[in-house]
């Protein structure tokens, strides 16, 4: 016999009037839980009866009109022309000078870079330094691949050739340099023609790319290098 049951018979109480409350009790807790569950169902039919009525596609529109509609009474007039004109689609003209010349700036880790086009043979492919006076060639300058990276967006609209190009650049090394110029370019490209401005985007060329160096930490050998540990 159980310690609990041979107490309860010693203090003379009845184990089938005991066991029929917590049965009672168990009977209530299950009709309160089908009922809150009743109750639930009922609810989702309803509203799954009004989805199957209004169309799931009105319905979400409905639900979707109702947000808008309380977004908008945010703000005041300002706000909302302001949000009007963010939505609208920007528009991009051509930026070319009385010299027949459009220009960009790019900038790559510490690397930045102002680049100066023109219609041309495609030979006079020229960068120099800040500070420095003369202008050299990109091939004496980049190696091939950074020379590849550097003109990779006069590939992309297919004008090898026929842009000559003066670039100034300050900062970084080569391989930032080369990201610089890139870029520069690719945003001249954009100022001569609008309308090369989809396979540059497409092709990742108008974006900035903003990773640079990770700082040294303080205890560290390097930004995520630990000092070899020793024991004693």
């Amino acid at each position: 016999m159980l310690p609990g049951l041979r107490h309860a018979l010693r203090r003379g109480f009845n184990v089938n009037k005991t066991s029929n409350l917590a049965e009672k009790h168990a009977k209530t807790s299950l009709k309160a839980i089908d009922n809150e569950h009743s109750l639930l169902k009922r609810a989702l039919a309803a509203r799954k009866i009004e989805r199957e009525k209004l169309g799931v596609q009105e319905a979400f529109q409905r639900q979707l009109s109702d947000w808008l509609s309380l977004w908008s009474l945010e703000g005041d007039d300002d706000t909302s022309q302001r949000r009007q004109g963010l939505a609208e689609k920007k528009v991009y003209e051509r930026d070319v000078n009385e010299q027949g010349e459009a220009a960009g700036t790019g900038r790559r880790k510490e690397a930045s870079a102002h680049i100066i086009i023109k219609e041309g043979d495609g030979l006079n492919l020229l960068i120099r330094r800040e500070g420095e006076k003369s202008y050299r060639l990109m091939s004496s300058y980049f190696d091939r691949f950074q020379l590849n990276h550097a003109i990779g967006p006069l590939k992309i609209v297919q004008k090898v050739g026929q842009f000559d190009i003066r670039a100034t650049v300050d900062g970084g090394g080569l391989m930032g340099q080369a990201g610089a110029v890139a870029l520069g370019l690719a945003r001249a490209l954009q100022a001569w023609e609008p309308s090369y401005r989809p396979m540059l985007k497409q092709a990742g060329l108008l974006s900035r790319d903003a990773r640079v160096v990770e700082r040294k930490k303080p205890g560290q050998k390097k930004a995520r290098k630990k000092f070899q540990w020793v024991k004693r």
